[in-house]
This record gives C-alpha cells, structure tokens and sequence, in this order.
C-alpha cells in the first residue's frame, strides 16, 4: 500500500502549482494553462488538474479550449471514481460542447458512471442513447460490448 505524505508536507508543493497556474492566467496563456492541468490529470494528481481546468474556464468560458478544459473536470472526478459528479461535469460538457469530436467517448464515460452507482436503468438508457446518436463510433462499439457484459437488455 502505498502511503501519501501528510497534506502539510503537499501544502507548498500545490501552492507552488496553483500560483504558477495564476501567473499563467493572468499572462493571458491559454493554451499553456490546459496543458498544465491536463499533465497534471496524466499524472494523477486529480484535484490540482480540477483547479487548473476551472480557473481556465472561470477566464475564458467561449475560448475554443473551453471544451477540453471542461472535460479535464469531469475526467478528473471519473478518474478519482467520484462518479455523482462526474455524470454532472460531463452532463454540462455534453450540453456546453454538443459537436465536440470527444463527445461519444464523454458520453460512453456517463454510461459508466451509472453503472458503476448500481443504476441499471439510467446505465441501459445512456448506453441506448450513445448507441443511437453516435451510431459508427468507437465509443458505441464498446457501449454494445459493455452493455452485453452488464446484461443490460
């Protein structure tokens, strides 16, 4: 089992990030801040990569980076298996982004947030509604093959 240091000895350590994060905000780079959070999310580190993403679209809600900022957030409770607000995070990034390419995938990530609660009923609609709107792509590919593993009929 692998031990986390006390937060008091990560205090400086995040500190460090988010003022950088800030500098980074303030300088006006855009680009370079979603990268930052994204490296972050990678390395696993979800709650900073969460702050980042968040102080990116607090700044910049219409940039044309808004839709990867947003799906940082929601990636980063799904990866840290928060899943109540994962469904929410990605729910308003499926709203907010409607054509963004990494929709399906998005959705497919809803499909197992429910799952993963016990919820059957909204699982077996989400992967229903995937499986319809995105017909031929990978990610309704593996809605069918998840949804006959979860023997969601």
């Amino acid at each position: 089992m692998i031990r986390r240091p006390p937060r008091s000895t990560l205090f400086p350590y995040t500190t460090l990030f988010r003022s950088k994060a800030r500098r980074l905000a303030e300088a006006g780079e855009r680009g370079k801040l979603v990268n930052l959070a994204d490296g972050k999310l990678k390395e696993g580190e979800y709650a900073l990569a969460r702050s980042f993403a968040k102080m990116f679209l607090k700044r910049w809600p219409k940039d044309k980076q808004a839709g990867g900022a947003q799906l940082i957030v929601a990636e980063s409770f799904f990866r840290a298996k928060d899943y109540r607000p994962a469904i929410l995070e990605y729910d308003r990034f499926r709203k907010g982004f409607p054509k963004h390419p990494y929709l399906p995938g998005a959705l497919l990530n809803i499909c197992e947030c429910f799952a993963a609660l016990g919820m059957k009923p909204q699982a077996k609609a989400a992967f229903d509604e995937l499986i319809r709107t995105h017909k031929k792509s990978d990610a309704a590919s593996r809605a069918r093959r998840r949804k006959k593993e979860l023997k969601l009929k």
